[in-house]
C-alpha cells in the first residue's frame, strides 16, 4: 500500500533498556534512553481498541494501537518501546510490509499497565 507524507504527521521516539552500574554500591540497574537517530520520527499513529482490567482492586485500561514509520535501516526489535505525546507504548512487534520490505514498518503496540 502506498502511504504518501501527510499520513506520517504524528512525531514519535524510540527508547531502548541500557544497563549500567549504580556508582555507590556497584548494583546494575537498567533504564531508558531515547536512541538518538530515533528522535522526533514521522509516523502514523491508529488506536485500535482499548479496555479496562479489574486488578488488585484498582481499574486500569490498556490501549491497543498501531504505529507505522517510513523504511529505516535500523534493527529494531520487541525489546524496544516507543514515546508518543508523553505516553509510553510497548513494541509487540516489527512487521516490515509485504511488498517490498523497504516502504515501511508496522510496530503493533500496546500502552497499559506493563508499559516498560
Amino acid at each position: 500500500m502506498k502511504r504518501n507524507r501527510a499520513s506520517y504527521r504524528h512525531r514519535i521516539t524510540f527508547q531502548k533498556k541500557v544497563k549500567t552500574r549504580e556508582p555507590a554500591t556497584g548494583a546494575v540497574i537498567y533504564a531508558w534512553t531515547d536512541i538518538d537517530e530515533l528522535v522526533n520520527v514521522p509516523a502514523d499513529v491508529q488506536f485500535l481498541s482499548a479496555k479496562e482490567l479489574m486488578s488488585a482492586d484498582s481499574l486500569q485500561s490498556s490501549v491497543s494501537a498501531r504505529i507505522i514509520i517510513r523504511y529505516r535501516s535500523y534493527d529494531f526489535t520487541a525489546s524496544m518501546r516507543i514515546i508518543y505525546k508523553d505516553k509510553i507504548y510497548d513494541i509487540l512487534g516489527v512487521i516490515p510490509d509485504n511488498e517490498t520490505g523497504r516502504t515501511h514498518i508496522t510496530f503493533p503496540v500496546k500502552q497499559g499497565p506493563t508499559d516498560g
